[in-house]
């Protein structure tokens, strides 16, 4: 394992708040026992604790549709010099849940490790798909993605939908996390066909270390009480361990 090891999001525009990158800070300080740096890429700094080092989202010649639409900008982390940090980068978007132990994370050693979005989340699928909710890399070591992007940079914005689909295709080698250490809200948790406006979701099975959200809801949806989720697979009110857990982070202190 390296010994300097970074922990990376991004925040852009109003889908996130400052809270949202300070929540995730605590959680990570609370399950990364080994000495680290936390660094937020974003368009905004006010209201992060300073605790948090931030940085403005690298420019990489994006129109700002595609900040919207795909997440492009998160491949400015593969930039060969990205603010001079070095060492081994465990990428982790906003709408997360750290449930345990991070530090298996980063004793994989791999070129490049994500999640398996296809057939560890979705039983009907027989591929793989990469998920960059949570990846691990050596900073400056994938610089060959971020060139690619540049070499055909519209012809890859046509070709893939998302940002991780081009990664995929780019990615120097891919491996996946473990099997059960990263779950699918939406597709292990959440209630189908209605029931969830009687039942709260489930809770994470053993062994879960983090709880990915991706689309629709996002975990500060589960805080509220209305109607949260798409049809016909809906909530409804606060999920008390999602409130738990940001009681919980959002006033945790170092």
């Amino acid at each position: 394992m390296k010994s300097n090891l970074i922990v990376i999001c991004m925040k852009w525009g109003k889908k996130f708040q400052a809270a949202d990158v300070n929540t995730l800070y605590n959680a990570v300080n609370r399950n990364l026992r080994l000495s680290h740096r936390f660094v937020c890429l974003t368009d905004s700094a006010e209201g992060i604790i300073e605790n948090v080092e931030c940085f403005p989202i690298p420019e990489i010649g994006l129109d700002r549709w595609y900040w919207y639409n795909g997440a492009w900008p998160k491949l400015s982390v593969f930039l060969p010099d990205l603010y001079g940090l070095t060492g081994r980068c465990l990428f982790v978007d906003l709408d997360t849940l750290i449930l345990d132990d991070l530090v298996p994370f980063f004793e994989e050693s791999s070129a490049f490790i994500g999640i398996d979005a296809g057939v560890n989340w979705d039983q009907e699928l027989t591929r793989r798909i990469l998920g960059t909710g949570i990846f691990a890399f050596d900073l400056g070591a994938q610089a060959q993605i971020i060139e690619k992007f540049y070499s055909q940079r519209k012809e890859n914005l046509s070709k893939y939908k998302l940002e991780q689909a081009f990664v995929q295709n780019a990615a120097s080698s891919l491996d996946y996390w473990p099997r059960g250490w990263v779950i699918s809200f939406k597709y292990h948790l959440q209630r189908r066909n209605l029931s969830g406006l009687v039942l709260e979701p489930r809770t994470a099975f053993p062994g879960t270390k983090i709880i990915a959200f991706h689309g629709n809801p996002s975990p500060r949806d589960l805080l509220k009480s209305g109607i949260w989720g798409r049809f016909p697979h809906l909530g409804r009110g606060t999920v008390s361990w999602v409130s738990d857990y940001y009681i919980e982070n959002a006033n945790y202190q170092m």
